[in-house]
């Protein structure tokens, strides 16, 4: 069971369950590119295998090894937005939470490099009119190009704090499709 169904409270719902973007996966992929670069340089001056072994081994190690802790730091943290509360999990044994509801979010901001805007992931911060959760790093943002800008605070946005936070995590159209079955979902 995860952390977020544990905690739900009596008749509460969850509306959605954000999760990071698969770009965590960034060394991995850099270990790669490099190691495939290094062996092909190898071989074409080289030639020398015990060379082209160890340097296969040490980044196909690295790569593993990086694949590995970004899928379980993936796999550890939770995003999840219900009817009354907004809730972030992160850890395994260590865990760190924060929860707010729902009707104390006064902002979302969202912060997006190019690579974010072409990839749809970015820093979503979720600040309380009595906390600020710590950003949220590389969490999947499909956000509506009409009303917002790559570095763009959401509250020049039209929509209310709770709108915002639903869109930036699923996308405009897909929010309101998600919303519109749970009619009675938030007020």
């Amino acid at each position: 069971m995860s952390y977020t169904k544990s905690v739900l409270q009596p008749d509460e719902q969850i509306g959605i369950l954000g999760r990071l973007h698969w770009i965590v996966y960034y060394r991995a992929i850099w270990y790669l590119i490099v190691g495939f670069s290094l062996l092909l340089l190898e071989h074409k001056y080289l030639d020398e295998e015990p060379v082209i072994l160890l340097t296969a081994g040490v980044f196909g190690a690295l790569a593993l090894v990086s694949a590995i802790h970004a899928w379980f730091v993936r796999w550890i943290t939770e995003i999840a937005i219900t009817d009354r509360r907004v809730i972030y999990k992160r850890g395994f044994i260590n865990r760190h939470t924060v929860e707010t509801n729902m009707d104390k979010v006064a902002t979302v901001d969202v912060d997006q490099s190019v690579l974010g805007r072409l990839l749809n992931y970015g820093t979503v911060t979720v600040k309380g009119t009595s906390l600020t959760f710590e950003p949220l790093r590389r969490v999947v943002c499909r956000l509506n190009c009409e009303t917002r800008s790559s570095r763009n605070n959401l509250r020049a946005s039209p929509l209310s704090p709770r709108d915002s936070l639903r869109t930036t995590l699923l996308g405009h159209g897909q929010a309101q499709a998600a919303w519109q079955e749970t009619a009675t979902f938030l007020p």
